[in-house]
């Protein structure tokens, strides 16, 4: 009876240690960024956050790209499209540790969206 008892006991411990691990390693992880490209020309790509600019380069229609920053800030997204056009995101996106963000190109906009 005792031994049911130690050996569920432990059970319990393993399953909630492994359940903290998942959790802990969503949360702690580096924050992950995508850009996508839905619009019907190459644009030059860039995202800045704090004092930083990440140059992202070309990225072709309907192409995708995906990026990490080791950082806690906000983050704007900008395209440059052949035509001389500017589109960057109205505002910075908030990001920390364990987020997506997307921000997708349209060709008259951008859209942004993050997630935990």
């Amino acid at each position: 009876m005792l031994k049911r008892l130690v050996l569920g006991f432990f059970g319990v411990m393993l399953v909630g240690a492994g359940i903290g691990l998942f959790v802990a390693e969503r949360y702690l992880a580096t924050p992950t960024f995508t850009v996508i490209n839905q619009s019907d020309a190459t644009i030059e790509a860039s995202a800045s956050w704090r004092e930083n600019t990440k140059v992202l380069g070309r990225l072709p229609p309907g192409e995708d790209l995906t990026f990490r920053v080791n950082d806690e800030a906000g983050m704007r997204f900008s395209a440059v499209y052949p035509d001389g056009r500017i589109i960057s995101s109205s505002h910075a996106t908030y990001f920390t540790n364990g987020m997506t963000v997307t921000a997708t190109f349209t060709g008259s906009n951008v859209q942004v969206s993050a997630e935990l």
